[in-house]
């Protein structure tokens, strides 16, 4: 029993600094009950049915058998003449000090870290899964040869519901075993380029783990739980002039970032130049604005001497695409098209920005009008030499008939909707030629 406690204590001491320390630091104010459950129900059913009611009461009766089972074999240890009427085998002397003491110390210590790191995962308890199983079998064991009726039936519910679990772990998307990680990586590691960087949103350590031999650097945005939205915003600022693309996987909403401050700013002040989902991972990789000569169409339009367009980028599902050429579109595709606006001089009037595509017979298709930047930065308050990336998004519609097309673009007064006119006299100006397919998914290739 001491020398179980002994080589328990290095690895307590480890996983304690190491998963509530630094970045991972989130203090928080775990409830006992609930992190049993979940513990729990990973150890007995894995994560396929972590929310079913019936999850938790299987759990209960194994926890029950584990307990016979840890108790069988402490009393083994001490008592090794056997009842020859009951036959049970003699367990190794400090077996049942080291498997219950692996099991409990594992559970005490991963909760108390969650004092110090709200992020949790259940399957942090699969270090203690050897220890479970040894527990339940001898458990099961002890049972069977008091009462086989009883052990068998437990036995069998057992492995129906680990059955149950099985079919959803492998099956069921909403519990799939992947996460998308190791596609995430995969995807990184083709598309790296020197001076990129990887951003978490939370701190994860699945990512150290993926992207250990991936040549990019990794930080995390906020720095530190509670951090000043001003703080991010300016941490963020300081990594696009260090950097020329910032990977970003979001994390929405969670503890460490409940207003999102990260992921606005990105999608407000950089270029989302691809993005990729994964299962539950959405990799988004985004060019600071200084970049955008590198990969966006250089436009140099200017409307009545007041705002110059500077570039225009586009992609199709995530995608880049190329607008040099006629963008193939199918029904159901998303088209997201960014302009960079320059303010020639102080602006007092609103403008309403706007993107439509339409068919050659001059119907439209689909379109969107909007205050530059999603409502956020009026033209009415725009002042010399400022620059904005300003981003539209069209869903092509599921039925039409049409198969070719232009996107078009251009500003008109928000009040009087009267169109602004570019410096060659019109008053949209054609971005670039589509095509558009008969059948869904034209461009579902990932970037």
């Amino acid at each position: 029993g001491v020398l179980a406690l002994v080589l328990f204590f290095p690895w307590v001491w480890v996983i304690l600094f190491r998963l509530a320390g630094k970045q991972l630091t989130d203090p928080a104010t775990p409830k006992l009950a609930i992190f049993l459950t979940q513990i729990g129900v990973e150890l007995s059913l894995g994560r396929g049915v972590v929310s079913a009611w019936w999850a938790r009461w299987v759990f209960l009766a194994l926890a029950g058998v584990a307990g016979l089972g840890g108790l069988v074999l402490v009393q083994g240890t001490r008592r090794r003449v056997q009842d020859d009427l009951a036959p049970r085998p003699l367990y190794p002397a400090g077996a049942g000090v080291l498997f219950v003491s692996w099991l409990l110390l594992t559970a005490v210590g991963i909760f108390l870290i969650l004092f110090r790191r709200s992020t949790f995962n259940p399957f942090y308890i699969a270090v203690a899964a050897p220890a479970w199983f040894v527990l339940v079998g001898v458990g099961l064991q002890a049972l069977w040869h008091r009462k086989k009726w009883v052990g068998g039936l437990v036995l069998g519910g057992w492995l129906l519901t680990t059955a149950v679990s099985l079919n959803h772990h492998y099956f069921d998307p909403a519990v799939s075993k992947s996460w998308g990680y190791r596609e995430m990586t995969a995807h990184l590691t083709r598309s790296a380029q020197p001076n990129d960087l990887f951003i978490a949103h939370f701190p994860d350590p699945s990512f150290d783990y993926y992207l250990r031999n991936v040549d990019m650097p990794r930080t995390i945005a906020p720095r530190r739980p509670g951090q000043t939205a001003d703080q991010t915003r300016t941490d963020l600022a300081q990594l696009a002039a260090d950097y020329d693309r910032l990977w970003f996987v979001p994390a929405h909403r969670s503890g460490w970032d409940p207003e999102d401050v990260a992921y606005e700013w990105l999608e407000f002040e950089t270029l989302r130049e691809q993005m990729a989902t994964y299962n539950r991972l959405d990799l988004i990789g985004y060019r600071p604005q200084r970049t955008l000569p590198q990969v966006a169409q250089p436009v140099g339009r200017t409307l009545r001497d007041e705002i110059h367009l500077r570039h225009a980028f586009a992609t199709v599902n995530g995608v880049p695409a190329d607008l040099h050429e006629a963008i193939p579109l199918a029904p159901g595709d998303t088209l997201r098209v960014t302009l960079e606006w320059e303010a020639l001089r102080d602006l007092d009037t609103s403008y309403t920005a706007f993107v439509h595509l339409v068919g050659a017979d001059g119907q439209m298709l689909t379109q969107h009008d909007g205050i530059p930047v999603s409502g956020n930065r009026p033209t009415n308050y725009w002042q010399t030499g400022q620059t904005f990336l300003d981003t539209h998004e069209l869903s092509i519609p599921a039925e039409t008939a049409v198969e070719s097309g232009t996107l078009l673009l251009g500003l008109y007064n928000t009040q009087s909707l009267e169109r602004q006119v570019f410096d060659d006299g019109l008053d949209s100006w054609p971005l670039t030629a589509v095509s558009i397919a008969r059948e869904q998914g034209a461009m579902n290739k990932e970037p």
